[in-house]
């Protein structure tokens, strides 16, 4: 009998016996971390190999500081969404739509460091150039990472929506309709304001929030 038949035809496993080996929470969140820990890798990995060609080792590199706050930027990204994902602890029942919307916010989120920081720098010898060149598919994923996370917020309920207050709305509105310009706009001034205005906003944004995982 084919493998496929085999597994169609025996029973899933209980509802306890999946809760003796892991929680649903765990379970979902699996590939979604994988993902994750990828593009904290890559961003990781790129970083020393910047400091390898800066120390010599290689043809000189500039670095743009306009890049580096979208880099950190991310980077702290990844931390905040990881941090806040563990809130879904009490939900009781996941679909499939929302494992897709997280998988896809972290698919993204990985695509968006390999954006910011190339597997092959060698090509590479100036970042304030690299990144204008590259910029629209950077804000492209940042919308589409604002209209996972407005879709994802308004299946919970018109509750939730209204439990995050008007911060979380005009951070992201601030986000989106910035990332629309910045993906037009050659402007040194304008990047420069948008870079340290939206990574100053995501920081007071946690500060103020700052949720607080518990073991008890």
């Amino acid at each position: 009998m084919p493998i496929l038949a085999v597994y169609m035809l025996e029973s899933p496993p209980s509802a306890a016996l999946v809760q003796e080996a892991m929680s649903v929470f765990e379970y979902v969140m699996i590939p979604p971390a994988i993902v994750l820990g990828l593009a904290l890798t890559h961003l990781l990995s790129g970083a020393g190999r910047v400091v390898h060609r800066l120390a010599g080792h290689g043809s000189p590199i500039r670095l743009d500081w306009i890049h580096l706050i979208w880099i950190a930027h991310i980077f702290c990204w990844i931390v905040i969404y990881w941090w806040y994902s563990f809130t879904r602890t009490v939900d009781s029942e996941w679909s499939l739509l929302v494992f897709m919307f997280i998988i896809f916010y972290a698919v993204t989120l990985y695509l968006m460091c390999v954006v910011l920081v190339p597997s092959d720098l060698d090509e590479v010898s100036d970042f304030a150039e690299y990144f204008m060149s590259l910029r629209s598919w950077f804000f492209a994923g940042m919308i589409l990472l604002i209209l996972v996370d407005f879709a994802d917020t308004a299946l919970k309920g018109i509750d939730n929506v209204i439990g995050l207050g008007l911060g979380y709305a005009a951070n992201k509105i601030f986000l989106l309709l910035g990332g629309i310009v910045a993906m037009r706009s050659q402007s040194r001034w304008y990047h420069s304001v948008f870079a340290i205005v939206s990574f100053v906003w995501m920081f007071l944004f946690f500060w103020l929030t700052r949720p607080i995982i518990s073991g008890g």
